[in-house]
């Protein structure tokens, strides 16, 4: 019965993200965004169009069937769908909001002499709810949720009172209930902006509210832009009315799009200014302007682009909107353009957006077009989803760009003696000013009850922020916490709000606490009492389970014993070994009133040296990250030597990276980890300074066999003195360096020493005398630091790790020199007489035998 065109005259995105930032306690409700169309019906299209016109307007109304409302998830699934809405005559005459148990739908109904705005509630599923509200009387209407309550709603108006036009604002809960009594704005208004887009809310990161309008300025009574802030702690008063813009001609103001951006930007509206030129030609220009949420301007308006059309065809107004990661997007559908503006910039984009859009958090738009889509919402409809490029890095953090990292970071498991908490903001040469809002972290069973609040210290201006995690917060193993920043706890250098991260998105996990825990206490009083000191702390903790608590004693600091104290995990044990650990550490700070001033061992604990706990580097998987990857870099850096020098002794590269690397580590060993062990200070520095004078002295005794022995290597050394003098000092650190006279490595042609059989063979030993007297001592003095220390540290593992190469090392060259390559050497002379015809064979079979060392 009904003509198959339908109007298409709205589509509103709302996803809670974006409408309501929720308070620190997280809210039941609608958990993911809602995409809602409102599509006009007609009896008689043709009819329709020809009847356009005020004194039609009884026609038009019997021409036009009940609007359709379809509701739909971000993945395009129908949420509902009616066909009984009250119809609607332009685009600004009716909006949706999602609310915490549903929808709300506020249209203006010109059934009515008065034009009242109402409101009509709707459930999850479409169920209307409740009979529909009267808000206000008025011509046009804008309608915003707060940010930081989602039981609160503003709703300006422009309404005819008293032969004027005035903009008026109330605040609302989401029962349509009055907060406020009507608050009036501004009075200077032009009657005939009702036509047009002259009015639009926006809601502020901290919760308050901004109404921008296009009006009138009394004194030279041309079009401006107007700008009023209200905040949330006092929606009864307002700052402003600021003016942001003006043109001093007689052209008319067309606002677009006002909303705030992600970035320090601040706030932005695009506009349209209409100049006339002659008869029905205009200039239409539109413009950008950037300003505070206060309402302080921050840029003068920018020219985005100008054109000359005629009036009585350009029907479609630009639609504009900011973007989720930064930017905004302005599309022209009358000339098929669509534009990302990034500061002063815009640049073209393909595809066509219709002539109202929906943005997703991830700055994908969808747009209703008659072509095909992404999802068909009615026949000759369809949703095309339009993927806009990101201005600013991708965000875990509900698509706030603005935040960057966290520690903990998301999806990550955590100690429960975590200590500490960091967010890192963008980068911006400004910093961020700490406001007066907070973090709560809260464990995901009980989100109703903070385990810790965290104020935010005013006037700290940071490009981070750092804060302490009690003991008592994550004292839960193997549990799940999330963090909440308030919107608006931090500040833009403009002066603008930073959004916050709401409920449930920076979430970590505790670790499974069935670990044992090991760490170290000295105390200040040696003597006998110290047989009863795991029993005192096996008593005073307390711990139930016999035997889980035991005491060693590792090593003597200035006169005092430390210990080492273990209290062991498991599965079934009442209170876990962090949980112990941490309330030893609590009685520990407060030693003199706690029970530990009370046992003869405990009270001879040192409170000042506290309750180290051990870390062992041994099971810290970046160092063994670490030694993966320099290996890793060396056997590349091998294979092209091999490659770029093939006569080259390219062995030496990795015997000499081994050096080297035994070299610094067993120098740090010595310089800084032997004193955290005095007992092994003094043999650690002689085990270091023995071998190298005993390697220099066989070193130099292997040169002078040579020149003694070796005719052609005496006259090399005349010519290569320098070179020799270099590489014989730097084989006191190790033998095997010395080979690096005969290796030609990288190519050095002056590296090529005619050295004899001997001087390897001496050369191997030398080094099987390097391995005895430093490796295999060195190695003992690891142990040993382990059994005094109680773990290893970096430094120590480095050195505990060159030594075991450096013996494995030795194991090999003396392997090769005295086993395989005689072997090679002895098959090669058996088989001289077959090889004899085949001069290339034989020189490739030699070249296997001794290219190794």
């Amino acid at each position: 019965m009904y003509d198959r065109h339908l109007r298409f005259t709205l589509i509103l995105l709302i996803v809670i993200a974006q409408t309501f930032c929720a308070d620190i306690l997280p809210r039941v409700g609608v958990t993911s965004g809602a995409i809602a169309w409102r599509l006009a019906r007609f009896r008689n299209y043709s009819e329709f169009r020809t009847a356009s016109g005020a004194s039609n307007f009884t026609r038009m109304k019997e021409l036009v069937s009940m609007d359709k409302v379809v509701a739909y998830d971000n993945d395009g699934n129908m949420i509902f769908s009616r066909e009984d809405m009250p119809p609607v005559y332009l685009d600004n005459q009716s909006d949706f909001l999602i609310l915490r148990d549903g929808f709300a739908y506020f249209y203006l109904d010109y059934g009515f002499a008065s034009q009242p705005l109402f409101l009509q509630l709707f459930s999850k599923d479409g169920v209307r709810t409740g009979e529909k509200l009267t808000m206000a009387e008025c011509h046009q209407f804008s309608v915003v949720g707060s940010r930081s309550s989602e039981n609160t709603l503003l709703i300006a108006w422009i309404e005819s009172r008293n032969s004027t036009i005035e903009l008026s604002y109330r605040l609302v809960d989401s029962g349509g209930r009055f907060l406020t009594s009507p608050i009036l704005l501004d009075s200077v208004i032009w009657n005939e902006s009702v036509d047009m887009f002259s009015l639009s809310t926006s809601s502020v990161v901290n919760g308050g509210f901004l109404i921008n309008w296009v009006g009138l300025d009394e004194t030279t009574q041309q079009f401006v832009i107007k700008s009023a802030y209200i905040a949330a702690q006092h929606p009864t008063t307002y700052a402003g009315p600021a003016i942001l813009a003006d043109h001093q001609d007689t052209g008319f103001l067309r606002l677009l799009s006002c909303g705030g951006i992600q970035v320090d930007e601040g706030h932005t509206c695009l506009y349209e200014h209409w100049g006339s030129i002659s008869g029905s030609m205009v200039e239409r220009a539109t413009y950008m302007l950037t300003f505070a949420y206060t309402g302080s301007v921050r840029s003068a308006p920018i020219l985005l682009d100008r054109s000359i059309v005629d009036s009585s065809t350009a029907r479609f107004p630009k639609v504009a909107a900011t973007l989720p990661y930064g930017g905004l997007l302005l599309s022209d559908p009358q000339n098929h353009t669509v534009s990302l503006i990034d500061g002063q910039e815009a640049r073209f984009l393909q595809g066509d957006i219709g002539t109202s859009i929906s943005i997703l958090p991830n700055n994908t738009v969808l747009s209703l077009n008659q072509s095909s889509g992404a999802w068909s919402v009615v026949e000759g409809w369809s949703v095309v989803s339009t993927n806009i490029p990101k201005t600013l890095p991708e965000s875990k953090y509900d698509n706030n760009p603005i935040i960057t990292s966290t520690f903990p970071s998301i999806g990550s498991v955590v100690s429960i003696s975590t200590n500490n908490l960091s967010i890192t903001f963008l980068q911006n040469p400004q910093g961020y000013l700490q406001s007066t809002g907070k973090l709560a972290i809260y464990r995901s069973r009980d989100p109703y009850h903070p385990r810790q609040i965290i104020p935010v210290s005013e006037g700290v201006v940071a490009h981070d922020f750092q804060a302490q995690i009690l003991p008592s917060t994550l004292n839960s193993p193997d549990s799940e916490y999330f963090v909440v920043v308030d919107p608006g706890a931090f500040i833009a250098s403009a002066g603008n709000p930073v959004p916050g991260i709401p409920p449930n998105v920076w979430k970590f996990r505790t670790q499974k606490d069935t670990e044992s825990v090991y760490f170290q206490i000295r105390l200040s009083s040696p003597g006998d009492s110290m047989a009863n000191l795991a029993d005192e702390l096996q008593s005073f903790l307390p711990i139930a389970e016999s035997g889980r608590l035991r005491a060693k004693l590792l090593r003597t600091e200035d006169s005092l014993d430390v210990y080492q104290v273990k209290i062991g995990g498991g599965e079934n044990v009442q209170r876990s070994a962090m949980n112990l650990y941490a309330d030893f550490r609590v009685m520990l700070e407060h030693k003199e009133i706690s029970i530990l001033s009370f046992g003869n061992a405990t009270r001879l604990i040192d409170a000042q040296y506290g309750a180290t706990m051990e870390a062992d580097v041994v099971w810290h998987y970046p160092a063994h990250l670490a030694i993966i990857g320099a290996a890793a870099i060396l056997l590349v850096f091998y294979a092209f030597c091999r490659y770029r020098y093939p006569s080259a002794r390219n062995s030496m590269v990795i015997v000499t990276g081994l050096c080297a690397y035994s070299f610094v580590v067993s120098t740090l060993f010595v310089l800084v980890s032997s004193e955290e062990v005095k007992q092994l200070q003094m043999i650690a520095s002689i085990l270091y300074i023995l071998p190298y004078v005993l390697n220099m002295i066989l070193v130099l005794g292997i040169i002078v066999r040579q020149v003694s022995g070796n005719a052609m290597f005496y006259v090399w050394l005349s010519n290569r003195t320098f070179v020799t003098t270099i590489v014989t000092l730097i084989s006191a650190s190790n033998p095997a360096l010395l080979t690096l006279l005969s290796s030609r490595i990288f190519g050095i042609d002056w590296l090529d020493a005619p050295v004899s059989e001997g001087f390897h063979k001496r050369v191997i030993y030398a080094i099987m005398v390097n391995v005895v007297t430093k490796d295999v001592p060195f190695l003992v003095i690891q142990s040993l630091f382990r059994k005094l220390y109680g773990y290893f540290k970096i430094i120590p593992y480095l050195c505990l790790v060159s030594c075991v190469v450096n013996i494995l090392m030795g194991i090999t060259l003396c392997a090769y020199h005295f086993w395989y390559r005689p072997k090679g050497l002895m098959a090669l002379r058996n088989s001289s007489d077959s090889l004899s015809s085949s001069p290339s064979a034989h020189q490739k079979h030699s070249s296997r035998v001794s290219s190794f060392y």
